[in-house]
């Protein structure tokens, strides 16, 4: 009884360990009262920053810049608004070297999987039926995303109504390398087979 009690012990803390180790891939385009970001129909899912709120973020009056440096300085413009205000606390965004996964030439593809091993990505998107007005400076969208080291499909997000595209991915900036990528739980699933394993080893010698 003992053994059986010691087993579920170590279950229930390896299932905890698991569960609290597998990343949640989310939108963390949010404003500075926490509030995702909503144009036109567009749900907290699909998130975007607009060019009027890409300037702001980037303390600057017209123009949509889009580069490594501008697309950090929006990262950790909603990073530090998304905690201010809402959880789980995700980690500060550093700018850091730039990755060989970065693409800035993704010219206007429709569906795209992110590189493994980074805590965000930063999208721009085209103009696209909803890319905005006839001026320059209205076109375009940006989303930053916290990937927490994993992989992850990404189709087009829409705009306005009705909901249209906003356009293809033109560019995926990387930031914040993770020291190591979850597995959705699998190492921590096999350490918990070892951990019951050795258990039943030592019910037997007793």
């Amino acid at each position: 009884m003992k053994n059986l009690k010691l087993t579920a012990l170590i279950l229930s803390a390896v299932l905890f360990v698991a569960n609290s180790a597998s990343a949640l891939v989310m939108n963390v385009t949010v404003d500075s009262s926490g509030n995702y970001l909503q144009d036109g129909n567009l749900n907290s899912a699909n998130s975007l920053a607009s060019v009027a709120f890409y300037q702001t973020a980037l303390g600057i009056a017209s123009g949509n810049p889009n580069n490594r440096g501008d697309n950090f300085k929006l990262l950790d413009y909603v990073v530090k608004n998304w905690n201010n205000n809402k959880n789980p606390k995700i980690p500060a965004a550093v700018l850091g070297s730039t990755p060989t996964a970065d693409n800035g030439s993704l010219n206007g593809i429709k569906s795209y999987t992110t590189a493994a091993g980074f805590d965000y990505v930063v999208f721009h998107f085209g103009n696209g039926k909803a890319g905005g007005g006839s001026d320059d400076d209205e076109k375009g969208w940006w989303a930053a995303w916290y990937l927490g080291g994993q992989s992850a499909t990404f189709g087009l997000p829409q705009e306005g109504d009705p909901l249209e595209d906003v356009g293809g991915f033109s560019s995926a900036r990387y930031f914040n390398p993770t020291t190591s990528v979850p597995d959705s739980g699998t190492t921590f699933a096999l350490l918990g087979a070892a951990l019951l394993a050795l258990v039943g080893f030592r019910s037997r010698k007793s």
